[in-house]
């Protein structure tokens, strides 16, 4: 079984969980998850996680976002994106410029309540949204604090704009466009929409979709795999020493190297690693004294 993150170039049309069954043939393993589910008409970035780095995606879940696309105003869809149907048509206000854009936009900014659109994964009452959708059920939903740290207009031709926006985690883009057509009084949807960065992935390091449905790929793919000692998890790193190390492999509680500075307060992370460098565990740092390191994910072989 390996263990790492894929990241993959996601192209317009396949389901998230699509493309992880595609990646999971090419590579040959059973084992696969990924991280922030894309849209079907969405683009871009999707990490793929692999064996034992499934274990680390409560840790990588909570990054943030950035994202690219093209809001088209003057029109809204029950999906609040350009694969719904169309509800309404208006004229777009006069004066519509980056400009009278910047207010609107500013107020979308920071932390913001936002209302999850009825066609997401979202349960009310252990009921997916979406499902209740297309049976044409709309039922009332409780808004969600969310953090949107910049959005910017990147090029104006109406009734069409490009943008980027930078989000933390749950931020719904579709309803970022929702929201501005409405303070706008003209309505706008998603017409498309790209993923260029999940904390601490980008782009750039990405394998095309199409690479996964390729024969003799599986070495190229493998080879592109970011292993676990690799993977950025943003936490201070603690090696042990080789007795330290074989507690801990075991789930043991280890103490804080004499050597090593303070990791963390009290119930936040660090990384275990073994002696050779390779990532043995998470750990929560547990009070003293003396402190302790609790391993809560065991990554290592036992037999370390």
């Amino acid at each position: 079984m390996i263990s790492g993150i894929l990241l993959v170039d996601k192209h317009e049309g396949p389901t998230s969980r699509r493309v992880v069954d595609q990646a999971r043939r090419a590579l040959g393993e059973k084992k696969a998850g990924h991280l922030g589910t894309l849209d079907p008409f969405a683009t871009g970035l999707l990490p793929v996680l692999f064996g034992k780095a499934t274990r680390l995606a409560r840790f990588l879940s909570g990054g943030d976002k950035a994202y690219e696309g093209v809001i088209r105003f003057g029109a809204a869809s029950d999906t609040l994106d350009r694969t719904g149907t169309i509800l309404e048509e208006r004229p777009l206000p006069p004066g519509l410029d980056r400009d009278a854009l910047a207010p609107r936009l500013a107020a979308l900014t920071g932390e913001i309540e936002q209302l999850p659109p009825m066609y997401s994964a979202v349960q009310v009452d252990g009921k997916r949204l979406y499902k209740l959708a297309r049976q044409g059920v709309e039922v009332e939903r409780t808004p969600r604090q969310v953090t949107v740290h910049r959005i910017e207009i990147t090029g104006l031709e109406l009734p069409r704009a490009t943008f980027t926006v930078r989000c933390g985690p749950g931020t719904y883009i579709r309803s970022l466009v929702h929201d501005l057509g409405a303070a706008l009084g003209c309505g706008a949807l998603l017409e498309e929409l790209r993923r260029t960065a999940a904390h601490p992935f980008t782009l750039d390091r990405a394998v095309p979709q199409a690479q996964l449905e390729e024969e003799g790929r599986r070495d190229d793919l493998r080879a592109a795999l970011i292993p676990l000692e690799g993977i950025d998890l943003g936490m201070p790193r603690v090696t042990l020493a080789p007795d330290a190390a074989a507690l801990a492999v075991h789930g043991g509680a280890v103490p804080l190297p004499d050597d090593e500075p303070a990791p963390a307060e009290p119930g936040n992370f660090c990384c275990l690693h073994l002696p050779d460098g390779s990532l043995a565990a998470v750990a929560r740092v547990e009070p003293g004294p003396p402190a302790r390191l609790q391993p809560v994910v065991v990554l290592a072989a036992r037999n370390q």
